[in-house]
């Protein structure tokens, strides 16, 4: 269901995969966390724990998205039931549609990370001479005698 989901909502390839690997990655690190506790018999977390745990990793990872996408697709992933294990769902009963938690969690005020930089686009041009640059500088025919700085 996630990869269709996140097939539909992201027509960019590149995207698409970090998106998807962002909330696989971040569900794994509830169901970890929700492990853990139980090993360690703590109270295991309740639905609204456990899906914080999910987004605030999940975001941890994901690229450049609008809010508003993010948003859809985790609410319809937990309206889907394939989210929240079972054990909590059972305990808690299923949390409800367009769950306000949601929001909460990601923030109003959500600003997505800015995309890496990609200098194949860029401006940036690499120094001029290439290999041949430093040896000019090491046989002192750059102007600067063999020193660094201003010559």
């Amino acid at each position: 269901l996630l990869w269709t989901l996140t097939d539909n909502l992201f027509p960019e390839v590149g995207i698409r995969k970090k998106v998807y690997g962002a909330f696989h990655w971040g569900r794994k690190q509830a169901v970890l966390e929700l492990h853990r506790r139980h090993d360690d018999d703590e109270p295991i977390p309740d639905p609204d724990e456990f899906t914080q745990i999910w987004i605030n990793e999940t975001l941890k990872y994901t690229p450049s998205v609008p809010m508003q996408l993010l948003t859809k697709l985790f609410h319809t992933l937990i309206e889907a039931g394939v989210v929240i294990p079972l054990i909590i769902v059972y305990e808690d009963g299923p949390p409800p549609p367009n769950w306000v938690l949601v929001r909460q969690t990601i923030g109003e005020d959500y600003v997505p990370p800015p995309p890496p930089l990609s200098f194949a686009s860029s401006s940036i041009t690499p120094p001029s001479g290439g290999n041949n640059a430093w040896q000019q500088w090491k046989d002192g025919k750059d102007g600067k005698d063999g020193k660094w700085g201003k010559g």
